[in-house]
């Protein structure tokens, strides 16, 4: 008689009999998540600089709230309807901003023209102005002075 009759013989491992696609695929996996995580990122991070509320433009539409003007063609409360269009520039406290944003109350819909530069963290305002839809007639709330 073998010694060898006796004795079981151990199972391989699960892995063991299934590396040859369970390591692509895993590796595929872990890139393929790496990957999407990457692009929601970019996504949510451009959907927030370019339709966040940014301190130039909500500044901006606070003070357009303030005029009575475009309040009474626009209607209360105005806020940005869309994506703003433009640049905005910043290093550290200083910075430019020339933009557009679309701008909707109960009443209407219109743009208003931004043009400031940041100088010790703040926003100092050269030109806000407010152009109606409806009208075409463009209200000016700050000159540069």
């Amino acid at each position: 008689m073998n010694n060898f009759d006796n004795q079981l013989v151990k199972p391989e491992s699960w892995f063991t009999r299934n590396w040859k696609w369970a390591l692509p695929l895993g590796c595929l996996s872990t890139i393929g998540l790496f990957v999407v995580g990457i692009i929601l990122f970019g996504i949510i991070g451009f959907s927030k600089i370019f339709n966040g509320n940014n301190d130039v433009k909500s500044k901006a539409i606070d003070l357009i709230n303030n005029e009575q003007v475009i309040v009474q063609q626009l209607g209360s409360p105005i806020d940005s309807n869309g994506m703003m269009q433009g640049a905005i520039s910043t290093t550290n406290d200083g910075g430019n901003a020339d933009i557009s944003v679309p701008l909707k109350g109960p009443n209407g819909t219109g743009t208003t023209f931004i043009k400031a530069v940041k100088v010790n963290d703040e926003w100092n305002y050269e030109r806000i102005a407010v152009q109606i839809d409806k009208t075409n007639e463009i209200i000016e709330i700050r000159k540069k002075y």
